[in-house]
């Protein structure tokens, strides 16, 4: 899913006012976070996102572990709606997607053993 694609499904899901410059900031928080916490990489390695750019780029996370974005993203537009329960709810969601990933990624690929590389290549 390219973020062109991803925007436009959580502004289906979620429809808001905000534009793509906040949620390209949105997604960058989210996938640093990924590249740091997950892959292990050092600020200076992070891949970040402009908007229009790389529109039609593809977030680090594939199908099912990019459900992490499309929650991130919905907790965001609550909570900057300050719809606060909603937001309790879609926060929620993430954290169990974001969970799931990490405990995923860590059992197959052991990233602190060094062995996050052939992911990158894009072997999962």
């Amino acid at each position: 899913m390219t973020i062109q694609e991803l925007f436009a499904y959580v502004d289906n899901i979620k429809p808001n006012v905000f534009d793509e410059q906040t949620k390209i900031v949105w997604l960058n928080e989210i996938e640093a976070r990924v590249q740091e916490e997950i892959l292990l990489r050092w600020r200076g390695e992070r891949t970040l996102y402009r908007w229009p750019e790389d529109k039609d780029a593809s977030p680090i996370l594939d199908p099912p572990e990019d459900a992490v974005y499309r929650h991130w993203l919905e907790a965001q537009i609550d909570y900057a709606n300050g719809e606060y329960s909603k937001y309790q709810a879609t926060a929620a969601r993430f954290n169990q997607a974001w969970s799931d990933f990490a405990a995923r990624f860590a059992t197959r690929w052991h990233p602190a053993d060094g062995y996050t590389a052939r992911w990158e290549d894009g072997v999962w």
